[in-house]
């Protein structure tokens, strides 16, 4: 995945462009090797984060619902609500593959 190293991706639910990078904490060993960062849920995707100078978004508050730095549709939503409705966002969108 190395080609992909500094080019951007497009998240489908705020249009905006998330960069790729490549670090030593993701194993290949372990699974495909390419992994989401989620620098405000998880303690190592901080220390991604910090070495890659990626921002950190909280997208739930202390009672597990979306904030106010999500889309508008979305605000508000228990974070199971949450799921489901942008699982049927990205269906409506063609980007589903399947339910596994």
């Amino acid at each position: 995945y190395a080609k992909y190293k500094c080019r951007k991706a497009l998240n489908p639910i705020t249009n905006e462009l998330i960069p790729i990078v490549c670090d030593s904490h993701v194993k290949k060993e372990f699974g495909s090797g390419v992994v989401k960062i989620t620098p405000c849920h998880d303690p190592n995707d901080f220390e991604i984060s910090k070495r890659h100078g990626l921002r950190r978004i909280c997208v739930f508050d202390s009672e597990a619902k979306v904030t106010q730095t999500s889309p508008k549709e979305f605000r508000g939503m228990d974070r199971f609500v949450a799921r489901k409705a942008i699982w049927k966002r990205l269906q409506a969108l063609n980007l589903t593959i399947q339910v596994v």
